[in-house]
């Protein structure tokens, strides 16, 4: 397996599991071949059900809110083998990513 500093370029991963849903403001870690991540947040837009037949755009700025979703969940990719694991934490184990 090339590393990026190797080759200098990104590859696409084609996952073998499903991943977790996408986040921001998550805290991250490498392990050996493993790559922790942890929490986060995202937006999610929620349609108003209006009866009406519009364009997704229109949908989208007028007639929806957003909500944000909080995670505490802790998830493991294996680089080696493309895949997604959730993890969870043993109780009265000191959790923090540096």
């Amino acid at each position: 397996m090339l590393t990026w500093i190797e080759t200098s370029t990104w590859t696409k991963v084609t996952c073998r599991t499903a991943a977790p849903e996408p986040r921001y403001g998550h805290a991250s870690v490498s392990l050996g071949s493993n790559i922790l991540v942890f929490g986060g947040a995202n937006r999610h837009i929620i349609a108003e059900d209006t009866g009406y037949a519009l364009s997704i755009s229109v949908l989208l700025n007028c007639f929806s809110r957003q909500e944000t979703v909080f995670y505490d969940d802790m998830w493991m990719f294996n680089t080696e083998r493309a895949e997604w694991v959730q993890v969870t934490p043993r109780p009265g184990v000191c959790h923090l990513l540096q």
